[in-house]
């Protein structure tokens, strides 16, 4: 059965993660609140993803074979991962420096660069994902057993607690990553188990839910070195309103979102790329050393152009290769 509303959260959330990232091609230094509130808002949307992925991982889990599983994640994850990588990791082995790198890396020679790289994603803003996804692609068996178990699902709420303390950073990249996302990760397997039953639930205490979240984002705005839990709880309620919203609104979206949900991950690898590109475009046509000063007008066009330039460029991709576009741009 086709779940469309599932399909139209992927939709949601990669805009939230083409606006995370495009939110600070900007200078926001005269509206420092508005700076604070998108970037609330936005930051750390990959957790819509993570949902998503632990919900169709459980959804589709009577059809599992593990090898065909890993077969087909190698050839529609790993191996778009490895050919987008090769433009950024010229870039930042050979021309630039990527600065989010730690103290003596580029001390290492080309290879161990290139390896490190690959193996935590700092190469390319988003590409964390990857490496970080592919710890729950390696223990999917694990995972599949402990599903038709049930008994781990008494432990969600440890796992929260867990995800909420040790929030998303450490020296171990996407280890660390990992281990703060399977409570996302488990809680969209429970979502798919009990999928009517949460909606019925959301559907009795979504005002107070809603109010929740806002009251959230608005404490993050007004407070200081607090994000990782008021962001963390924030998406964490997102996840089953958003199912819940678009489970009701299903009519009226119809099939208008189904392109950008099913070219989601693609966009995912792309907007990596496009991002910086408009932005030196801009540089070099205005003549200015930066971007200007954001505002919600520039902030959106910037935003709609990325996702739009990354979506014709999924389709270009698509005409020309057909069915092997997956393993090249993902989507």
């Amino acid at each position: 059965m086709f779940l469309s509303h599932i399909h139209n959260f992927r939709a949601f959330a990669i805009i939230g993660i083409v606006g995370a990232h495009s939110l600070h091609a900007f200078q926001w230094n005269d509206h420092p609140l508005m700076f604070r509130f998108f970037d609330t808002f936005f930051n750390q949307s990959s957790i819509l993803f993570f949902f998503i992925a632990g919900f169709l991982f459980q959804y589709l889990s009577k059809r599992f074979e593990k090898y065909f599983y890993w077969k087909k994640k190698i050839q529609y994850v790993i191996l778009p991962y490895v050919l987008l990588s090769i433009p950024g990791l010229y870039y930042y082995t050979q021309i630039g420096i990527q600065d989010n790198t730690w103290e003596g890396f580029y001390d290492y020679s080309t290879i161990k660069q290139i390896f490190f790289f690959m193996i935590t994603g700092k190469h390319l803003a988003p590409f964390w994902f990857v490496p970080t996804i592919v710890i729950f692609y390696i223990f999917a068996p694990l995972l599949i057993k402990a599903d038709r178990d049930r008994r781990i699902y008494w432990l969600l709420p440890l796992f929260m607690v867990i995800s909420f303390i040790i929030g998303r950073g450490g020296h171990y990249g996407p280890i660390n990553k990992a281990a703060y996302l399977f409570s996302i990760y488990l809680f969209g397997m429970f979502s798919s188990i009990h999928h009517d039953k949460i909606l019925e639930i959301v559907k009795k205490y979504h005002v107070i839910m809603l109010i929740t979240v806002a009251a959230l984002i608005l404490g993050n705005v007004f407070t200081v070195d607090l994000d990782q839990y008021f962001i963390y709880v924030s998406k964490l309620l997102m996840c089953p309103l958003l199912m819940y919203y678009l489970y009701k609104s299903r009519d009226f979206f119809g099939d208008r979102l189904n392109y950008l949900g099913h070219i989601s991950f693609g966009i995912f690898f792309i907007h990596a790329y496009v991002l910086p590109i408009i932005k030196l475009s801009y540089l070099k046509f205005s003549g200015n050393i930066d971007f200007p000063e954001g505002n919600i007008i520039s902030y959106t066009l910037v935003t709609l152009s990325v996702t739009v330039t990354s979506m014709a460029i999924i389709y270009l991709c698509q005409r020309i290769a057909g069915k092997y576009s997956r393993m090249i741009l993902g989507a």
